[in-house]
């Protein structure tokens, strides 16, 4: 069946292995190409606008990615860690709106082409470019020697638009993957969480340990990590999502070097929960550190900084409740500033008064820097507990 720009939403929430299999009715699109790996606030913002421009141009948004990472397939013993499954960076991009993710598997075919051959071929022949979103720092065919000035460039020789966002900056930081790598490696999950618009997380399943914290009274889920970087070993509170229900927790990442342990672990305490899990699919979401990993003299000293450690992570917790409370807050006190503003706005422009006009004037304007300001409060807040931002807020 032939589609058309009428039938985009045919195509809305797929995923297709390898280019070579888009359909080649495909209607036209708005495409960005990348690694996407953590799938971050940078990334985001370029996926929103992807979406934004496709509907421009009555099309689809096409996020392009690889298969595997290209450093990985340069050094297959190297490459950096990855801070996504595919699963998890599948689903990332689908939640920013994309209509169709298309995953191209990087070998020596996909090496080889040249810039102008992989837009040709790929992004204008099979994906029916009409737009490519990207950031400053795109690189693109044999090696990476297409650059955002060769992009422009062939879209006006190749008649395509290109449209190149500026970074996203947290602070005085650009957001980038490396950046949040280093991050986790220092343990920084809170940082993490605000360069990634949301906490941290690992995924997989929940496998038989040594058992030790039931007979210590804190029972422990193991988990066997599909993820590739685990964060710094220490002590953290964390969110733990079984079957689709939060449960908080606390997690320890290390060697138990109290029982001198082999191997690095992720095992997790789950508060107030009683159920057998094993076998189960769970994900970690990476709130807070607590504190270091230590060797203490037994098992007594253990419990006790065990103890501690849920009462600190009841705390984190709470602070959390409370911070998503402020949020409601602020958000409703924002939307009154706004009616405020409109009905003084009404006020100045049904008055035939000159100083009652000017007294609603005022009256708007004051409202206006009371709603900036709450504003402000309302996007600190939102980075504090790790939330995307919109783009509006992101600026």
């Amino acid at each position: 069946m032939k589609m058309d720009s009428r039938e985009t939403g045919y195509f809305h929430g797929k995923i297709i292995s390898g280019w070579q299999n888009v359909p080649p009715d495909l209607p036209p699109s708005a495409v960005t190409v990348g690694n996407f790996d953590g799938v971050h606030r940078g990334h985001q913002r370029i996926l929103e606008k992807a979406v934004e421009r496709a509907h421009g141009i009555e099309g689809i948004s096409i996020a392009f990615t690889f298969d595997p990472h290209p450093l990985r397939f340069l050094n297959p013993m190297g490459g950096p860690p990855l801070l996504t499954t595919w699963t998890q960076k599948a689903h990332w991009i689908q939640a920013a709106g994309i209509d169709l993710l298309v995953c191209a598997a990087f070998d020596e075919a996909m090496l080889s082409l040249s810039p102008r051959q992989f837009l040709q071929e790929v992004l204008l022949s099979r994906l029916k470019m009409r737009e490519i979103i990207e950031g400053p720092g795109f690189t693109f065919g044999t090696g990476r020697s297409g650059t955002v000035e060769t992009l422009c460039a062939l879209g006006e020789e190749l008649g395509f638009g290109v449209t190149i966002l500026e970074p996203v900056t947290e602070g005085q930081e650009i957001i980038t993957s490396t950046r949040i790598r280093e991050l986790l490696c220092e343990g920084a999950v809170e940082q993490a969480a605000q360069f990634l618009g949301r906490p941290y997380s690992l995924e997989g399943s929940v496998v038989d340990g040594q058992r030790r914290g039931r007979t210590l009274g804190f029972p422990t889920a193991n988990l066997d990590p599909e993820n590739e970087l685990i964060p710094r070993t220490g002590v953290y509170a964390v969110l733990v999502e079984h079957q689709s229900h939060p449960y908080p927790g606390v997690t320890n990442v290390g060697y138990s070097p109290t029982f001198e342990a082999r191997g690095l672990t992720v095992e997790t305490h789950i508060l107030d929960f009683q159920r057998e899990i094993y076998g189960q699919e769970i994900s970690l979401h990476f709130i807070q550190r607590l504190r270091s990993e230590l060797k203490f003299s037994g098992p007594e000293e253990l419990i006790r900084q065990m103890e501690r450690d849920v009462q600190e992570a009841r705390k984190a917790f709470k602070m959390i409740e409370t911070e998503q409370r402020l949020m409601e807050i602020l958000r409703e006190a924002i939307e009154k500033e706004k009616d405020s503003q409109a009905h003084f706005q009404q006020g100045a422009a049904v008055a035939t008064n000159p100083e009652i006009r000017e007294m609603f004037l005022q009256l708007m304007a004051e409202e206006k820097q009371h709603e900036q300001i709450l504003r402000k409060r309302y996007i600190e807040v939102k980075k504090r507990l790790g939330l995307k931002l919109m783009e509006s807020e992101d600026s």
